[in-house]
């Protein structure tokens, strides 16, 4: 478990932004999956200018795929790696 808050603000997860109970590995797959829709969509899935808007998104938006593009297991494996319940990712 680590206790450490530091990185982009666009990849800060759920669980890094509530600082209560620290992170594990489980911070990398959130990561990996921001990076990954990212690469696909050309922008970060909770992206804002502001970031106390941007952290609220991250907190409590579902991530939205309006790329007509991805295929249904891209947007199902992306779904999987954002969750925000880091207990529920893969």
């Amino acid at each position: 478990m680590s206790h450490t808050f530091c990185g982009s603000p666009e990849y800060l997860s759920p669980e890094m932004l509530l600082r209560g109970d620290g992170h594990d590995r489980r911070l990398d797959i959130y990561c990996l999956g921001v990076l990954l829709y990212e690469m696909l969509t050309g922008l970060p899935p909770f992206y804002d200018e502001k970031h106390e808007v941007m952290y609220d998104k991250i907190l409590n938006e579902d991530v939205v795929f309006d790329q007509q593009t991805l295929t249904y297991r891209v947007k199902d494996l992306l779904s999987k790696m954002l969750e925000k319940d880091p207990t529920m990712r893969p």
